[in-house]
C-alpha cells in the first residue's frame, strides 16, 4: 500500500500510485525535477509511518529479479532517512540513461534489504528505473541482518572509469587523454559548442559508451601519443592542453593524413619571430601568450575553435581577418578539407 501524496511545487505532480507520472525528460535532465521526486517519497515515507501504515511483503526475493518501475517505488518507500546516502541527480540521470537506451547490464551488483524490510543499498538505481520509466535486472539480497550505518560498510571502492575500461580493452598509456578526446569529439559531433544547434551539454559517458565510441575515431589513439611526443611543443605552447591538441591532430589525420597534422603542429611549435605578422601562426602563438599570462583560461572550446580557423586560414592560404576568434554567438567552426568545409568538425 502506497500513500498518494504529491508534491507541493505546483510542477511537476508526482503520484506515487501512477508510474507513469514520474517518467522525466532525460533529454533535458533537470535535477531540480528529481529532488522534488524525492521530496514526494520522503513525504509518503513519513506519512506511512505516521499512520503505521504497512507495505506489505516484499516485493523480490533473495535471487534474480525484475525490476520495474511499480517495484522500484515499492521499494523505494522502503527507505527512510540515513539508510541511503543523499541523493545525486546527476547519477540518477547517468543511470536512467543507460537504462533507457538498453545499455545497463545485469552485473550481478546487488539490492540490498535488510531483515526489517529496508532499503539498505540501490536507491539511485531504483531511481533511475522510475524517471526512465524502464525494467531492469538485477540480484537481489534480502533478510541482511540490520546493522546501524551498513552503507559505511559496502561500496567503498572507486568507481571503474572510461579511462579504466580503456586499459582494460588494451589501450594502454594514453587512455585519460583517448576519454578525452573522444568526449570532445562527441561534443563537436553533437553540436554542443554551437550556439544554435545541439545539446547544450553532453550527457555523461559512461565506460561502455567509451568502448563503443572508440571505434568512431579510430586514429584517436595515435594523436593521444603523438599529442605526447611529436607535438609536445604545440601542447606546451597552449598551455598543456593536450587534449584539444590530441583532439585537432585525429581530425586532420582523419581528413586529410598523418603527415599534414604533423606538418601543421611542426608550423605551430616554431619560435613567433620565424612568423610573419600577417601569418596564421603569428597570430595563435599571441593568443596562446595572453591566454597564458591570463588568470582565467580560455575554455577548451574557444581555443579549439582558435586553432580550427588558424588551420583553416593555413590550409586555404588565406589570412584570417581582424576578429577571427570565436564569438560568443558564432557557430563553432568546421575543419577545412581538400574541397570547401568537412560537413561537421
Amino acid at each position: 500500500m502506497t500513500t498518494n501524496v504529491t508534491a507541493v511545487h505546483a510542477r511537476p505532480a508526482f503520484d506515487l500510485n501512477d508510474p507513469a507520472t514520474l517518467v522525466l525528460d532525460l533529454a533535458n535532465p533537470k535535477p531540480k525535477e528529481v529532488l522534488i521526486l524525492v521530496e514526494t517519497f520522503e513525504a509518503a515515507i513519513k506519512a506511512n509511518i505516521e499512520a503505521n501504515i504497512d507495505l506489505g511483503s516484499l516485493p523480490v526475493i533473495t535471487g534474480w529479479n525484475e525490476i520495474t518501475p511499480a517495484i522500484a517505488i515499492n521499494l523505494l518507500l522502503r527507505n527512510p532517512g540515513g539508510a541511503n546516502r543523499k541523493i545525486d541527480p546527476g547519477t540518477i540521470f547517468y543511470y536512467a540513461n543507460q537504462m533507457a537506451s538498453g545499455k545497463w547490464k545485469a552485473t550481478g551488483q546487488p539490492v540490498l534489504v535488510d531483515a526489517n524490510g529496508v532499503l539498505m543499498d540501490s536507491q539511485h538505481r531504483l531511481y533511475a528505473c522510475v524517471v526512465s520509466g524502464t525494467t531492469f535486472k538485477t540480484f537481489v539480497v534480502t533478510e541482511i541482518e540490520p546493522v546501524p550505518g551498513l552503507f559505511a560498510y559496502i561500496d567503498n571502492g572507486r568507481a571503474r572509469t572510461a579511462a579504466t575500461a580503456l586499459q582494460t580493452a588494451g589501450l594502454n598509456g594514453v587512455s585519460p587523454v583517448i576519454v578525452k578526446v573522444i568526449k570532445i569529439g562527441e561534443e563537436v559531433r553533437n553540436g554542443v559548442y554551437s550556439p544554435s544547434t545541439g545539446l547544450t551539454k553532453l550527457p555523461r559517458l559512461s565506460p561502455h559508451d567509451v568502448l563503443e565510441l572508440v571505434n568512431l575515431y579510430p586514429n584517436a589513439r595515435k594523436a593521444a601519443r603523438s599529442a605526447s611526443s611529436d607535438w609536445d611543443e604545440a601542447v606546451t605552447l597552449l598551455g598543456d592542453r593536450k587534449d584539444i591538441v590530441a583532439y585537432l591532430g585525429m581530425r586532420i589525420t582523419d581528413l586529410h593524413s598523418e603527415e599534414k597534422a604533423d606538418e601543421f603542429f611542426e608550423e605551430i611549435a616554431r619560435p613567433l619571430a620565424e612568423h610573419a605578422i600577417e601569418s596564421p601562426f603569428y597570430a595563435l602563438h599571441k593568443l596562446a601568450e595572453k591566454d597564458n599570462r591570463s588568470e582565467k583560461a580560455m575554455k577548451p572550446r574557444h581555443m579549439l575553435a582558435a586553432m580550427i580557423k588558424v588551420f583553416n586560414a593555413w590550409y586555404r592560404q588565406e589570412p584570417l581577418g581582424r576578429r577571427w576568434t570565436l564569438l560568443v554567438d558564432e557557430d563553432f567552426p568546421v575543419i577545412a578539407t581538400g574541397e570547401q568545409i568537412e560537413e561537421a568538425a
